[in-house]
């Protein structure tokens, strides 16, 4: 499961069913896969942007405008990376940053449901596995 938590109005507890249920996307992505090879992948799942929409986010500047928020995507290694919200929000960047479960039509193999997927990275740093949590915040004025 995934928790969906921080400065939300709506706290929300995530499943491989709920993700399933709910809008998807497709990105094709070329990512260096872990044995360091290159390699085009087509990943599906929910915009994390929509992820957090459904949490109803707290942030100044509201869910289009903020630009202090941010949220900290950790896994069940332990690893973690950090997503700002101009990253994501069509009044910005407007990148299609993806919750996926699937990774060439097929579940993830890896531990867990979920993968982050950040398309326009060059390396796999913020493709965190095994998502446990989203935790949305934003830095002092």
């Amino acid at each position: 499961m995934i928790s969906v938590t921080g400065l939300v109005a709506r706290p929300l507890t995530i499943t491989l069913k709920d993700l399933e249920r709910l809008p998807h996307t497709s990105l094709t992505v070329r990512v260096v896969d872990p044995d360091g090879r290159h390699r085009v992948h087509f990943f599906t799942g929910v915009a994390l942007r929509d992820l957090l929409a459904l949490a109803k986010p707290q942030t100044a500047g509201g869910v289009d405008n903020s630009t202090r928020g941010f949220v900290t995507v950790s896994g069940v290694n332990g690893d973690s990376a950090i997503v700002s919200l101009p990253e994501i929000e069509p009044n910005f960047n407007g990148k299609q940053v993806l919750v996926a479960y699937l990774i060439d039509a097929r579940l993830l193999q890896s531990q867990g449901m979920a993968e982050l997927v950040v398309p326009e990275d060059a390396t796999r740093g913020r493709f965190i596995t095994g998502i446990t949590r989203i935790l949305l915040s934003e830095t002092a004025p």
